[in-house]
């Protein structure tokens, strides 16, 4: 009875070994069609991609020119170094090596890398932007070595500026921000781009077409041959309505005498910029291939702000340049003629208060008519006139003449100026302040609560010179799509008033 119990065990033992045998047989033999059959174009394809690697080649942004012709902004070779995570088996390795040979700290190579971990493995990531040549020779070395087959150096055009001049003009270029590439969708990690000035308000014409190069290689990672390639297709020529000469001059005139402050010439009848400097300025060589910390550091902690574009942004007061506003409001509105005159002693009192005029010692003008008002800046006819319209209307006609309005210049973070009125000053008081007379006195003469943009004041002198029409500032003249130049025509302007004829040639 023993002996036939164990032997049915063992049988029983045996069958189950048997059928075990069987499935796991039978599990490989489905695993190995699997694999070989329904995912073979999958692993096909991974297999390839081990000993192929694309790259991308970057377009080369547009050129930007003068309007006589002359070169603005250029492009000019460099090196990124980049680690391709897709061919890295250590990766820890590569970035203590990678740091040792170029001697960045390994700690900066990791933030970089850190910073892109989310992104496809596939896509390199720049370590170095505008590499030394002894990083890159120190690079190369070790690939040869073996040591380095997942890092590669890609030549790369980088921007340049020949002339450091109009820096608030042509803005700057940096590596794309992790905020461009969810504001814009046909950006990546990677592309560079405009951040401010003509860069960024034409990016899109600037950019071109990032091209790519199929490449095989083997083991360590070192090219063999090229399978093929798109050339990459260089943005759109631009040309602006700048003057190099005359920029020039501007600015030379602001270093000369030592002053900080803003400018701009504008053609009256077209709004062309013929020049525009906003001083202090900065480098734009700086940010082309990725400012360091220290540069950008002092640039945002700088006392003057050179990074601030004064012309477009800064708001200052009017001073006597606002007399022409009021002299063409009180003209316009029949309170005065050209032959008006009022007698200046020195000073004048309003409302209990004495207002001085612009000579110094207390002297006076004496009687004079509008356009000797004008000439000698006699603030007591200002202030005079400026009572006696009020300042509804006075700024009524500082508003059509295109003060206190954004002027629509194709340059990015235009601040609007202030003329103010009742009505502002009721929404920008804590208490809702009513307006009194005498704040009329002070902003007769352009004082007070008056602040304006200099690019707007630009647009003002140009409609008193014009005829009364707010023409709309802008810098781009023509666009070569790669068949020659082609004019761009004047944006419209903002609105055009109606002058008497009379009131133009009293103010001219």
């Amino acid at each position: 009875m023993a002996i036939a119990e164990d032997r049915r065990r063992v049988t029983t033992r045996l069958t189950i070994i048997r059928v075990g045998i069987a499935v796991a047989f039978g599990a490989l033999a489905c695993s190995f069609w699997f694999l070989q059959v329904v995912q073979h174009a999958q692993f096909k394809e991974m297999a390839e991609n081990n000993h192929q690697r694309t790259l991308t080649l970057r377009a080369p942004r547009g050129i930007i020119y003068d309007r006589a012709g002359k070169v603005l902004v250029e492009n000019r070779n460099s090196f990124n170094i980049s680690i391709v995570r897709e061919h890295t088996k250590d990766l820890d390795r590569t970035i203590r090596l990678l740091a040792g040979a170029t001697g960045l700290e390994e700690r900066v190579v990791r933030q970089t890398v850190d910073r892109h971990r989310s992104e496809p493995s596939y896509r390199p990531i720049v370590v170095i932007q505008d590499a030394t040549l002894a990083q890159v020779a120190s690079v190369s070395a070790r690939k040869l070595d073996f040591e380095l087959p997942d890092v590669i150096v890609q030549e790369v055009p980088t921007r340049r500026y020949p002339e450091q001049l109009a820096a608030h003009v042509f803005g700057y270029v940096s590596e794309a921000s992790d905020r461009d590439v969810s504001v814009d969708e046909s950006l990546k990690s990677g592309d560079i781009v405009g951040q401010s000035g003509v860069e960024k308000i034409y990016n899109q014409l600037l950019m071109g077409t990032d091209g790519a190069k199929r490449v095989v290689v083997n083991s360590v990672g070192r090219e063999i041959r090229m399978l093929d390639e798109e050339p990459p297709r260089g943005g759109k020529r631009l040309q602006l309505t700048l003057d190099l000469d005359l920029q020039k001059a501007l600015e030379d005139g602001f270093r000369t005498s030592g002053y900080n402050g803003a400018s701009v010439i504008m053609d009256p009848r077209s709004g062309e910029v013929l020049a525009f400097a906003s001083m202090p300025g900065f480098d734009p060589n700086a940010f082309a291939a990725g400012i360091d910390r220290a540069t950008w550091a002092s640039l945002n902690t700088d006392e003057f702000r050179p990074l601030q574009d004064r012309a477009v942004q800064g708001r200052y007061p009017a001073g006597s340049t606002f007399k022409m506003a009021v002299a063409a409001a009180a003209l316009e509105e029949g309170i005065i003629t050209p032959d008006f005159k009022v007698y200046c002693p020195g000073h004048a009192v309003f409302y209990g208060r004495s207002f001085a005029c612009s000579l110094p010692g207390g002297r006076g003008h004496g009687m004079v008519d509008l356009r000797h008002a004008i000439e000698d800046s006699c603030n007591v006819y200002f202030y005079t006139i400026g009572n006696m319209l009020g300042i509804d209307k006075i700024h009524k006609w500082a508003t059509l003449l295109g003060l206190g309005e954004k002027t629509g210049i194709d340059l990015p973070n235009e601040t609007q100026g202030v003329v103010p009125s009742p009505e502002w000053k009721r929404q920008n008081t804590k208490n809702h302040e009513k307006w009194y007379a005498g704040e009329t006195i002070s902003v007769s003469i352009g004082q007070g609560a008056v602040w304006l943009t200099p690019v707007s004041e630009a647009v003002y002198i140009s409609a008193l010179a014009n005829g009364g029409t707010r023409v709309t500032p802008h810098l781009l003249k023509a666009i070569d799509e790669g068949t020659g130049w082609k004019p761009m025509p004047p944006p419209e302007p903002k609105s055009v008033v109606t002058l008497k004829q009379d009131t133009i040639e009293a103010i001219r």
